[in-house]
């Protein structure tokens, strides 16, 4: 039996190679709609799949339509709720993509899960916050969150901080 996973984010940097690796031996349903409008997300949560791989976000200043950062934080934050909420609600288990730039700053280079969270950029604000939300609204056994590092990758095209070394 192949298994069935429902996908949010999946025309992102992530989300477009995670389909481009796996899109032949997993079943997906890709999120369509607006995350903040949760009749959007009851209607993807509804179908037939036991787990949801959180992938969507938007990050101030590189997002392709220009949101302005109070807009990216709570489309993030607010999408995250509405996926959690329905989520609870069809008995899902949620795996979520946060980032590093929850924790604190630091000179240097090793981070661990027992550093203090204290993000100093907006997007790991966002972030953090809906890492809020998924423990308010799910038990510890019904979510996993991956706080990845920096990604890099030509689709969708936007500056990194690869982009700045390569230039360097």
């Amino acid at each position: 039996m192949t298994m069935k996973i429902g996908l949010t984010g999946s025309s992102g940097l992530i989300g477009s190679k995670f389909l481009e690796k796996f899109g032949q031996k997993y079943i997906f349903h890709k999120f369509i709609g607006n995350m903040i409008n949760l009749n959007d997300v009851d209607k993807f949560m509804k179908q037939n799949f036991d787990v949801v791989i959180h992938l969507a976000s938007i990050i101030p200043k590189y997002d392709k339509d220009g949101s302005p950062i109070e807009q990216s934080f709570t489309d993030n934050v607010i999408g995250t709720e509405n996926i959690c909420k329905k989520a609870a609600e069809y008995n899902k288990r949620i795996i979520f993509t946060s980032t590093q730039r929850v924790y604190k700053t630091k000179n240097n280079i090793s981070i661990r899960e027992t550093d203090e969270l204290k993000p100093d950029s907006d997007y790991g604000k966002s972030k953090l916050e809906s890492e809020n939300k998924i423990q308010k609204y799910l038990s510890s056994q019904d979510y996993t969150i991956l706080r990845i590092s920096n990604i890099y990758g030509t689709y969708p095209k936007r500056p990194s901080i690869i982009d700045n070394i390569a230039e360097s």
